[in-house]
C-alpha cells in the first residue's frame, strides 16, 4: 500500500541497501552551509507506528562536520520495503555508516583523530 505524502521518488530515493534511502538533493547545514554527512538512520517500523505521526519511516540523521549541527529527516515508506532494509542490516533497526565512510571527509577525520579513533 503506497504511503500517503511520501517523499520517496520526489526528494529521496530507495537504495535497496542498509542505508535505506539517499537524498536527491545536497544536504547542507542551515547554519554554516557546509555539506553534511550521514550520521545514522533508524527504521521506525512497528505496529504502533502505523498510527504515529511518522507512519513507517526511515529516520535519517545528518551531521555537519564543521559546526556539529544535526538534521533529521523522516522518510516515510512502505512497511514491506522498510522490512527489507532491516534484513539488509542483518536484523538491526539502527544503521551507522562504516568508519571508512567518515574517513573520506578531512574535517571528520581530523575530529576523530583528536578523539583517538585514528
Amino acid at each position: 500500500m503506497p504511503v500517503k505524502n511520501s517523499a520517496v521518488g520526489k526528494t529521496w530515493e530507495r537504495t535497496n541497501g542498509a542505508d535505506g534511502h539517499r537524498p536527491l538533493f545536497q544536504v547542507t547545514c542551515r547554519f554554516c552551509t557546509s555539506p553534511m554527512v550521514l550520521r545514522h538512520s533508524l527504521i521506525w517500523l512497528d505496529e504502533a507506528s502505523q498510527n504515529s505521526p511518522h507512519g513507517t519511516a526511515n529516520l535519517v540523521c545528518y551531521k555537519c562536520p564543521r559546526c556539529d549541527s544535526i538534521q533529521r529527516f523522516d522518510v516515510q515508506d512502505e512497511p514491506e520495503y522498510l522490512g527489507k532494509v532491516v534484513e539488509f542490516r542483518k536484523g538491526r533497526l539502527l544503521f551507522v555508516p562504516d568508519m571508512e565512510d567518515w574517513e573520506r571527509d578531512e574535517e571528520i577525520k581530523k575530529q576523530l583523530s583528536a578523539l583517538g579513533y585514528f
